[in-house]
């Protein structure tokens, strides 16, 4: 464990967040903007953003900004923790009727019909089948990224993405693509590690306040890392981060002890 804003690689990163910072190629705002990018982009005012990378995310993301993309992907997929629990789907303790929640949850992954009438819609009113294809659909004439109707805009999140209908902008092989995108991840090596941070909860709602009054700053450029780093870090000094690392690194030792 370690903290991160020690490390040379977020200085590094703080430094070039800042040089663009200064040539106008972030908004002078972004430091205190609850904006998505993606919303910038549809409006004109962004040309680039960072996200989570998968196959096909900038045609995905076409359909909303309602322009053409190109993504370029600058790391290697990983597979954390964290990717796998975002990823699943639960039913509340408190559901009255976790049997029927059950059952809603098996049809989303593996009907077909039903999975694609949440994700799209109605066929031939909010899309339609490319004429001759049975899994590629579009808008049906009329219709485009900003009069349409019904646009959750949630087919990864929803069932079983490999049962979904592509847009006609997509890569056929996007399933195919997307299987061996996963199939490379790199898992860390704490994959399935969850840290328990009851005994240092104070400590974490007190670096959480420090990361909130530095880190948007830094990470957006705004301000000078040179002479605000050492200010963050002696902040969070103060603020127990190092019983944080201590008491997780003990943690994952154990864990990994018992693989």
């Amino acid at each position: 464990m370690l903290n991160e804003v020690e490390t040379p690689e977020f200085k590094e990163a703080a430094e070039l967040a800042r040089k663009w910072y200064q040539a106008g190629y972030i908004n002078s705002d972004a430091a205190t903007s609850n904006v998505f990018p993606k919303d910038q982009a549809k409006a004109g005012k962004a040309f680039m953003w960072t996200d989570g990378m998968k196959p096909g995310k900038d045609k995905e993301e076409e359909g909303y900004v309602g322009h053409p993309l190109t993504q370029i992907e600058m790391t290697s997929p990983t597979i954390t923790t964290g990717d796998a629990s975002g990823a699943m789907l639960a039913i509340s303790r408190s559901s009255e009727q976790p049997e029927k929640a059950m059952q809603v949850i098996n049809l989303l992954h593996s009907d077909k019909e039903i999975n694609n009438l949440l994700n799209f819609g109605i066929e031939g009113k909010h899309y339609v089948k490319v004429e001759g294809q049975d899994n590629i659909i579009k808008l049906p004439d009329g219709v485009d990224a900003n009069s349409r109707t019904y646009n959750p805009g949630a087919q990864w999140q929803l069932g079983n993405q490999f049962l979904n209908y592509l847009w006609d902008n997509e890569d056929p092989q996007k399933w195919e693509k997307f299987k061996e995108f996963n199939a490379k991840g790199v898992k860390s090596p704490a994959l399935g590690f969850t840290f328990n941070s009851q005994s240092v909860k104070n400590e974490i709602a007190a670096v959480n306040n420090v990361n909130k009054q530095f880190k948007p700053g830094m990470t957006s450029g705004a301000v000078d890392p040179n002479e605000m780093i050492p200010k963050y870090l002696e902040k969070l000094k103060a603020a127990g981060i190092d019983k944080i690392i201590a008491a997780k690194q003990e943690q994952l030792d154990a864990f990994l002890a018992k693989k």
